[in-house]
């Protein structure tokens, strides 16, 4: 049994992390059994370190960082942290499921094999934009201040409102819907390129889970299938993300 390590929300689709996103999908492609840890923003550190899990990096000065998602398999006995690196070991453990992260012989296609994927950025930046007013609002207490100051990192204040609380604007819409082509545009020359109907081919492997991981997994976490925001969504790109949502949608169940 894998233990994933996830922090909580009080949103429809409770896990809000992209990077926990991309293991919980590698788990459920792979069909290994699993279960979460459901652990508070705040407490992220503290639980993990009292886990005795790895950091997944440590700053330039040297202090260790611990994140979600991590590991514990009970198996044997491996605490990992990193979603890179979690996959790594999945694959290298399990070699008889589905491979995530594989090579590509062609050019075009190796750019997306990297741990940082450019166009993972490009999307993750004006989703959370678009969808982090929602994510915050749904979190309390310790939580929710610790949240907003991480996202207040990445993310500037807007019309003098903190940008984790203020609404979308139609500009924010805008920088997303303009993302969400770029990537409609790369998965179009990549499943050209592989036959498809996945990025490399046959079967989801690394491309296709960060790029749902920082996109569309978030807007059905964040509001639902019914929710206005997703169906916006839907009006993009000629229907590609309700067809990806909808090959990947059996590999999103949460424990």
């Amino acid at each position: 049994m894998i233990t994933l390590y996830d922090f909580d929300t009080g949103l429809p689709g409770r896990a809000w992390s992209p990077y926990s996103w991309r293991v919980r999908f590698a788990l459920d492609i792979k069909d290994i059994k699993h279960k979460t840890e459901w652990v508070q923003y705040a407490d992220i550190e503290r639980r993990l370190q009292e886990l005795d899990i790895p950091p997944s990096q440590n700053l330039p000065d040297g202090t260790p960082r611990y994140t979600v998602p991590a590991i514990h398999d009970s198996s044997t006995g491996a605490k990992v942290s990193d979603s890179y690196d979690i996959i790594k070991y999945l694959d290298q453990t399990y070699p008889d499921t589905p491979q995530i992260i594989v090579d590509s012989q062609d050019e075009f296609l190796q750019s997306a094999l990297r741990r940082d994927w450019g166009l993972v950025r490009d999307l993750m930046l004006p989703t959370g934009l678009v969808l982090g007013h929602i994510a915050l609002s749904s979190m309390e207490g310790e939580s929710r201040l610790k949240y907003q100051r991480s996202y207040e990192k990445a993310f500037k204040a807007t019309n003098g409102q903190h940008a984790s609380e203020a609404e979308p604007s139609n500009t924010h819409w805008k920088q997303a819907g303009e993302s969400y082509g770029r990537a409609d545009a790369w998965l179009t020359r990549a499943e050209q390129l592989s036959g498809g109907p996945w990025a490399l081919g046959a079967s989801p492997t690394w491309p296709d889970i960060v790029l749902v991981s920082s996109s569309i997994a978030l807007f059905i976490t964040a509001v639902g299938e019914e929710g206005e925001e997703w169906q916006n969504v839907l009006q993009w790109n000629e229907g590609r993300w309700l067809r990806l949502w909808s090959r990947i949608k059996p590999y999103s169940r949460v424990y």
